[in-house]
């Protein structure tokens, strides 16, 4: 499973957040602390303002002017990552008021920062690509041993006007958890259609932490499934209210994994694809999709025979599938090669 979020967000004000580029070391300043107590929670439609300003000018933040003139001065300051296109850092149009519901990924980088906000709070946040340095405090990626910023840092001031009432996931009722994973689920699907491998996978990880919280005691559990990239097309089965079985549960849950596991692969990561793969096949094991996608892993791994096992799962519950044969013509070219070098080395021993 991808990790996204990092602990100790909020006592450190510092954390990573998932871009369609990839991860980003995120740390957060308040500059306005705001009105109330409240801070949004998950489903809080916040009213946000995100402008960009000159990483090196830290001067500048605490003095920056708002309203006309601000927007003025930012429209011809947009860079590359900060349009809020789809593919940019930033998902938020910039300088302009916008709506923002606190959960759905829109972007992370933005949502992490509104986590801990009060109503007409401003705050400073620079961001930039995050590299593990396995140091003990790894949101120092956004600076270098000299203090100053790393090649790509940007910063943000961020404008929190208001926001509704939301809940915490342990306030939801089962109904409301299952709406919001059907949600990640089909979002995910949106964004890897899209080519935003890194915000599927934000959004299969939010579905499958939510129901890791669901009881599955006898009663079972009530809400909605929806589609997702694996079964788009067809209408849900279940509706708000309604029971769904143990065995609806570990195929959405299964799902999920396998569509984890496909993009891990897609960003380098077979040995998470893996584990995510094994998991979907314990949970459905007649998913053709998770034996493939596991057998694709192992493939990349080197794991040759347990390559194998997996491709032969899926033609055994699907006979003749094109893909899982090519895969496995694949795998005995490899086996091949690597007998023919093991040949070559023992003939040079006895030479």
């Amino acid at each position: 499973r991808v990790a996204l979020r990092m602990q100790g967000r909020g006592a450190a004000s510092s954390w990573v957040s998932v871009t369609p580029s990839g991860w980003r070391a995120v740390s957060r300043r308040t500059l306005e602390r705001g009105s109330g107590v409240e801070t949004p929670k998950l489903g809080s439609v916040c009213r946000v303002r995100v402008q960009s300003q000159a990483a090196d000018d830290p001067g500048a933040q605490a003095d920056r002017p708002t309203g006309v003139d601000a927007q003025e001065r930012q429209e011809d300051t947009h860079t590359a990552g900060l349009d809020g296109s789809p593919s940019s850092v930033v998902q938020v149009p910039l300088s302009e008021w916008v709506e923002l519901r606190l959960g759905e990924g829109q972007c992370d980088v933005i949502e992490g920062c509104l986590e801990s906000m009060r109503a007409g709070g401003v705050c400073e946040v620079i961001h930039s690509p995050w590299v593990c340095a396995c140091s003990s405090s790894p949101w120092t990626a956004t600076r270098d041993p000299r203090g100053e910023w790393r090649s790509g840092a940007e910063r943000l001031r961020v404008e929190l006007q208001s926001f509704s009432p939301g809940r915490e996931s342990w306030e939801m009722s089962l109904p409301e958890k299952w709406a919001w994973i059907r949600a990640h689920k089909q979002r995910g699907g949106e964004r890897f259609r899209a080519g935003d491998v890194w915000g599927a996978a934000d959004c299969y990880g939010r579905a499958l932490r939510l129901l890791a919280t669901l009881s599955r005691g006898g009663a079972g559990a009530s809400g909605a499934l929806g589609s997702s990239p694996d079964d788009r097309g067809d209408e849900d089965k279940a509706t708000e209210g309604q029971s769904v079985s143990e065995g609806e549960y570990r195929r959405v849950r299964s799902e999920l994994h396998a569509n984890m596991s496909l993009c891990q692969l897609k960003l380098g990561q077979p040995h998470k694809a893996r584990v995510s793969a094994a998991q979907a096949t314990e949970l459905d094991p007649a998913s053709t999709k998770a034996w493939f996608r596991l057998g694709l892993a192992c493939s990349e791994l080197g794991e040759l025979d347990a390559a194998r096992t997996g491709l032969t799962r899926v033609l055994e519950l699907q006979p003749g599938s094109a893909s899982a044969l090519r895969a496995l013509r694949d795998i005995e070219a490899r086996e091949k090669a690597i007998s023919c070098q093991l040949g070559r080395a023992l003939s040079k021993m006895f030479t």
